[in-house]
């Protein structure tokens, strides 16, 4: 089957070829210019749908990036809570934590 289909497309690309040699000089310069513009679209559509792949994965790896800042910063205010609960001075669940007198102060007022 794959042999054949190999055959039928070896005669199509010939029977083109043949019909392309009867044509007159301007007809084969059309035919060519033609056969030009139809790699030309083809190989924008390659390139832009190569770049747009690109351009997707990057920003899903950029949203990645941003949700596990979130799920950290996240784990960082509940361990936060807890150190405050103990009677950890905002001083020291700053240097702990990581997160800033400011998160930390605004976090001690909510509870």
């Amino acid at each position: 089957m794959k042999k054949a289909s190999k055959v039928n497309k070896e005669i199509e690309r010939i029977n083109k070829k043949l019909a392309s040699m009867s044509l007159s000089q301007e007809e084969r310069n059309n035919y060519e210019f033609r056969l030009k513009a139809i790699r030309d679209e083809i190989s924008a559509i390659n390139y832009a749908t190569q770049k747009g792949l690109e351009q997707g994965i990057e920003q899903g790896i950029e949203q990645g990036i941003e949700q596990e800042r979130q799920q950290a910063k996240a784990e960082k205010k509940g361990i936060a809570k807890k150190l405050l609960k103990k009677g950890l001075s905002i001083e020291e669940v700053t240097e702990i934590t990581g997160l800033t007198q400011e998160e930390i102060k605004k976090m001690k007022t909510k509870d």
